[in-house]
C-alpha cells in the first residue's frame, strides 16, 4: 500500500500522534519492529487517534515503529 503525500502540518500531527501513541504503549521500546507492528494494528487506540486526526492508521502504525527505532538505537549509544 501506497502512504499518501502529507502536508507540512498533518505531518507535524502525524509525528505528535505517534509519539501519543508510544507514549501510552511505553512497554513498545522493549518489542522489535514486527512486535510493535502486530500489537499496534487493529487496536483499538490506533483506531481513535486515527479517527480524531485524520490520518490512516497503517501510517500511525509506520509512525510509531520509526519512533521505536530511533529510541532504541538512541539508548544503544548511550
Amino acid at each position: 500500500m501506497k502512504s499518501e503525500r502529507l502536508s507540512f502540518a498533518k505531518r507535524a500531527l502525524l509525528t505528535r500522534s505517534a509519539e501519543a501513541l508510544f507514549t501510552a504503549y511505553e512497554m513498545l521500546e522493549e518489542y522489535d519492529e514486527e512486535s510493535i507492528r502486530e500489537f499496534l494494528e487493529g487496536d483499538v487506540t490506533v483506531a481513535a487517534v486515527s479517527v480524531v486526526s485524520g490520518i490512516d492508521e497503517p501510517a500511525l502504525v509506520d509512525e510509531v515503529v520509526k519512533q521505536a527505532s530511533k529510541i532504541q538505537r538512541q539508548a544503544e549509544l548511550a
